[in-house]
């Protein structure tokens, strides 16, 4: 059913990812409430609200997503730290940047305790706080991230090759 209501939001048939996002979050918090599952429901949902134009429904539904992650595999995990990303990411795609930078901010500052996040990842974390704070108008502050972003990036691309 998340499956479903990812493609019907990304067709943009709206009704049609209400309905089978309802039914997924009441399977999931019936069944699978300790296992990671009904988190990912709603961070679905949250995408949904997000796309539905529904800003607030969107912030909040992430922000109990991102506690579903925490309860269930503490702070700091691979899967809390993802949420956060993913928040972040919304937020600053509806304008909500205050909301954004400390999300995105709380992720990278335990990123280097999770051993199961890649550099590619973590570059990507640094990416997403330089366009929060190129949109704040900081770009110093931006220019600073993009380059430690990059850096991250070229050493996981060494890493690949290297690997070969």
């Amino acid at each position: 059913m998340n499956r479903i209501c990812i493609i019907k939001r990304l067709l943009r048939k709206f009704d049609e990812a209400e309905s089978a996002i309802q039914r997924a979050a009441e399977g999931a918090k019936e069944s699978f409430v300790n296992h990671g599952f009904y988190a990912w429901t709603l961070e679905n949902l949250a995408l949904l609200r997000e796309a539905e134009g529904k800003s607030d429904d969107a912030e909040r539904t992430y922000a109990q997503a991102v506690s579903e992650y925490e309860r269930i595999c503490g702070f700091p995990s691979y899967e809390a730290v993802e949420a956060l990303y993913h928040q972040s990411g919304s937020l600053l795609r509806m304008g909500r940047i205050a909301p954004a930078e400390a999300a995105i901010r709380r992720a990278i500052t335990v990123m280097d305790k999770i051993d199961k996040l890649s550099d590619y990842e973590k570059s990507d974390y640094l990416a997403t706080l330089a366009s929060v704070l190129e949109s704040t108008g900081r770009h110093s502050e931006a220019a600073e991230m993009k380059t430690r972003a990059n850096q991250l990036y070229e050493h996981a691309k060494k890493q690949s090759v290297d690997q070969n």
